[in-house]
């Protein structure tokens, strides 16, 4: 469907269009040899370094879009908690830091320019409309609330909460697209990330760092996957792996894969040694606490992040793409089953830990240590 340029629905996909096809102009031969002037103008400067220095904006951005949600009455009250009590409107807010973290990711100084004025003069009317609603429904209590809370920008004290604020059990969360919409904002960097480089080096993407590159795709891959599955899970109440990928088999299988995988293939020479020991040691300890807590979750968490410590510790970050995807999918379809709003049958009792489950989960930690030794092990052979 057509989407406006002037609409709150299309700004965001123009300007991510806008940006992606600036990105590749700017690599063109014929606009290296134009005029400075034209050059200065037309432009950007799409970098790692742009696109980390907007970083700070998206991660706050998708924060408070999180946060409002998580604290969001509608039309039921003038609840003043959360974001709520800084902002009257804390989504547009978030909305703006967003806009303006890809505007920042272009390196494009025009667009930087030009952003508020195309943001204000969608989001202004916006606002303008929400607030009549909302008077219309509150009355007087909105509009005082309209006088003690400034729109956008938070200059003034906060009021004292009224309410219960952020709960995870909200209907926003809980059942709502705000964990798929997250995923899909995070993507927004390792998109314009991986964009630059291939209009950059052409040929030469998989050359040098390429596993840099390569994490950058599994990662946008994990992030999108995920941002399906909870689609699947929140909002259709849906399974996302067939019943055949429930069974204990499954679970080795991908183990057993991932292991082989990381053992053989395994240190990439990244020459982040001191870095993915670190990591991967935290994700095994992580992964042995979650074991400790006989939760069936917990226990499915465990292998899981063991799984990706695994992966981390032998410099192939990218291959927990794979037990990434596969255990939050299999971690939410289990919830789903023992009490969620699946349409399929809840099972009578949470899944019970077996002997044997404790005894596949060692293996997953002993394979680390065999992965990290195995040059040491292999000379004493």
């Amino acid at each position: 469907m057509f989407k406006s340029p002037f609409g709150r629905g299309g700004l965001r996909y123009y300007l991510v269009l806008i940006v992606l096809i600036n990105s590749a102009i700017s690599q063109l031969p014929l606009l290296k040899d134009a005029p400075a002037a034209v050059t200065a103008l037309l432009k950007g400067n799409m970098t790692g370094l742009s696109i980390l220095a907007a970083l700070p904006l998206i991660l706050l951005g998708t924060a408070i879009h999180f946060w409002a949600k998580g604290c969001l009455m509608q039309n039921r009250v003038v609840a003043v908690i959360g974001p709520y009590r800084y902002v009257r409107h804390p989504f547009y807010l978030a909305n703006g830091l967003v806009d303006a973290s890809i505007a920042v990711m272009s390196g494009w100084w025009l667009l930087m320019l030009l952003l508020p004025f195309w943001w204000l003069a969608i989001y202004i009317p916006v606002m303008r409309r929400e607030e009549q609603h909302l008077i219309g429904i509150f009355g007087d209590g909105y509009r005082n609330y309209m006088k003690a809370i400034p729109r956008l920008i938070p200059f003034r004290r906060p009021l004292p909460a009224n309410g219960q604020g952020f709960s995870w059990t909200n209907h926003n969360i809980a059942e709502g697209m705000e964990f798929p919409r997250m995923c899909r904002l995070l993507a927004y960097p390792l998109i314009f990330l991986l964009w630059s480089h291939l209009w950059a080096n052409g040929k030469e993407l998989l050359s040098d760092t390429y596993h840099l590159r390569l994490l950058a795709l599994s990662a946008l891959i994990m992030l999108y996957g995920l941002s399906w599955s909870f689609q699947q899970h929140l909002k259709l109440g849906r399974l996302t792996l067939s019943t055949l990928l429930h069974h204990p088999a499954a679970r080795v299988a991908i183990s057993l894969v991932t292991l082989s995988a990381a053992v053989l293939v395994g240190n990439m020479e990244m020459e982040l040694d001191t870095v993915t020991t670190a990591v991967g040691a935290l994700f095994l300890l992580v992964s042995l606490l979650a074991f400790c807590m006989r939760k069936p979750l917990a226990s499915l968490s465990s292998e899981g992040l063991a799984l990706i410590g695994l992966c981390v510790l032998c410099e192939l970050p990218w291959l927990a793409t794979a037990p990434v995807l596969f255990y939050a999918a299999l971690i939410m379809d289990t919830r789903l089953l023992t009490g969620g709003r699946a349409s399929t049958p809840a099972s009578p009792d949470a899944p019970k830990r077996t002997a044997l489950q404790g005894l596949y989960f060692a293996l997953l930690i002993l394979g680390p240590l065999c992965a990290v030794f195995k040059d040491f092990i292999l000379d004493r052979i």
